[in-house]
């Protein structure tokens, strides 16, 4: 099943070291796992009928008590997505993440209205979002890419790109 599968990279993800202990530390009490699993449970369970869409709601709204953060179980995320501080985190219902990705808080990745249509933004594998990064609109982050904190990305980013916010207050786009 997807879901466990998911659900297992994820905590390997978040794991640190990945032993044993380090494994069983990121199940009992890592906040960023807790707030994953809740959302992948309320993915999991919002196409299952009327019950199953009330207990998505249910852990969605459990995810922004908790933790403040406003992941949408309509979201697409691959496996393996590290929080290192879940907080403030949105991820609109639109967005599709690839598999591996870091998002460090206060991230959101929203939509833009294009007539009136919402676009949402993709993100690649293993892409690196630090804090306070604002990405919205129909563009894609490409595989590997870093985007440093404190950024508003409005421009499709290539693979293996560097953004990172200069004196000029201006996004610079260099290969890594």
């Amino acid at each position: 099943m997807a879901l466990w599968h998911d659900l297992q990279e994820d905590v390997l993800a978040n794991a640190g070291g990945g032993g044993r202990a380090s494994v069983l530390k990121a199940l009992l009490i890592s906040h960023s796992v807790k707030t994953i699993f809740r959302y992948r449970l309320s993915h999991a369970l919002l196409h299952r009928g009327g019950i199953g869409r009330l207990l998505s709601k249910w852990l969605w709204l459990r995810n922004i008590r908790l933790a403040a953060c406003h992941i949408s179980p309509r979201a697409i995320i691959g496996p393996g997505l590290r929080l290192p501080h879940a907080v403030g985190i949105v991820i609109g219902e639109g967005v599709v993440i690839g598999e591996g990705a870091t998002i460090y808080q206060h991230v959101t990745l929203g939509t833009s209205r294009s007539a009136g249509i919402p676009a949402y933004p993709t993100i690649g594998d293993d892409v690196r979002i630090y804090a306070n990064v604002v990405i919205f609109g129909a563009i894609t982050v490409g595989h590997r890419a870093t985007v440093g904190a404190g950024l508003v990305v409005s421009r499709t980013i290539p693979d293996d790109a560097v953004c990172r916010n200069d004196r000029r207050v201006r996004v610079d786009v260099a290969d890594a």
